[in-house]
């Protein structure tokens, strides 16, 4: 008897191949060594012309779904060299490093100097042996920024609002703009000095006046967006007070996975274990109610938005598949987040559903 394996994208594009097995294994059952390895083959490309930066790599990897990690199963790397999209792709996994009856990730990337800068719906592999055309792969732009330009990234960035003003300080120069871009002030950058209750201060005189600002690292919401910011920004410019936030607000997902206390109001059904993992790349990844998922998010000046999810296709309770459903539809929905006074993360939807997280 065969079946089919499926390829499934985030489109809910479905691919067949043959899978040759029989039922599922008794417990303890012996399961058949494969003939050979599994080979899947395709074509990277983008649905617009694309330039690809000098230095411009692709990487395709298959990656195992658990929740034990995502342990790279195998992985194909290769520099374009001047060659643009469409990109052909050939990745070989030997056999005994797949389970025929688990299912894994392939993704796909094109990088510069390690940042991604396109990426690829995961798709959802079942394995079998033998060679296997996945067809076309396509990429999306991925704004990131740059290593380069993480590199020189400003030593304090704040804005606020009622009047407006931008404060940026870098490695050599101090930069205030005012009255909607009409007045801008420029100064060599301050050295740094803390301050005794553990923030930072920057000195500087500015066309014959004195600036003086400080930044503390406490949850500061924009008073026009409501966006969270990781510092608390206060201005004094001769005299006149300026209040702002400041800080990357990306820098408040980052870091180690948030673990879900609350969907839409309740908790994991059967003490699921649900956990969400931001990464810089502008990927979201990690484990539902019952299946791990994959999939873009982006931040914007004004909120956070979470693209289409790709997921494994394990069956699980009833419950566990309700939740699930309710988990994937609000993730879709979320337009802005906060960090609350206990440190928890809060996704918000439009019609007031909320996800609540923890670290």
């Amino acid at each position: 008897m065969t079946m089919r394996m499926l390829i499934r994208s985030v489109a809910m594009v479905v691919l067949t191949v043959t899978l040759t097995a029989c039922e599922t294994p008794e417990p303890g059952a012996e399961v058949p060594p494969r003939a050979g390895p599994l080979v899947l083959t395709g074509e990277l490309s983008a649905r617009q012309r694309v330039t690809l930066p000098e230095g411009s790599v692709v990487r395709v990897e298959l990656t195992e779904t658990g929740n034990n990690g995502a342990r790279v199963l195998a992985a194909s790397r290769a520099p374009l060299d001047g060659q643009s999209l469409p990109f052909a792709f050939e990745l070989v996994v030997e056999a005994d490093q797949l389970d025929p009856l688990e299912e894994y990730l392939l993704s796909s990337a094109v990088l510069v100097d390690d940042t991604v800068i396109w990426s690829s719906e995961p798709l959802t592999i079942l394995p079998a042996s033998g060679r296997h055309d996945i067809g076309t792969v396509w990429l999306q732009a991925v704004s990131v920024m740059p290593a380069t330009e993480a590199a020189s990234a400003p030593v304090l960035r704040a804005t606020g609002n009622e009047p407006p003003w931008l404060l940026v300080i870098d490695e050599t120069t101090l930069e205030l703009t005012l009255e909607y871009g009409q007045r801008v002030l420029e100064a060599p950058a301050p050295a740094t000095e803390e301050t005794p209750e553990g923030g930072r201060r920057w000195r500087q005189a500015l066309e014959g006046m004195t600036l003086e600002a400080v930044a503390r690292e406490e949850i500061c919401r924009d008073t026009m967006t409501g966006m969270p910011h990781p510092l608390s920004v206060a201005l004094v410019l001769d005299g006149e007070p300026f209040a702002g936030c400041g800080g990357e607000p990306r820098s408040l997902l980052l870091g180690e996975s948030w673990q879900v206390e609350t969907i839409a109001g309740a908790a994991p059904v059967e003490d699921a274990e649900v956990s969400l993992q931001f990464a810089a790349d502008g990927r979201l990844a990690g484990s539902g109610p019952c299946n791990r998922y994959t999939g873009p998010y982006s931040l914007s000046g004004e909120g956070l938005g979470i693209g289409d999810l790709a997921s494994t296709m394990m069956a699980c309770t009833p419950a566990r598949m309700d939740q699930e459903e309710t988990f994937h539809s609000l993730l879709r929905a979320v337009y802005r987040f906060d960090i609350d006074a206990s440190g928890a993360l809060v996704l918000h939807a439009p019609d007031g559903r909320t996800l609540i997280a923890r670290r």
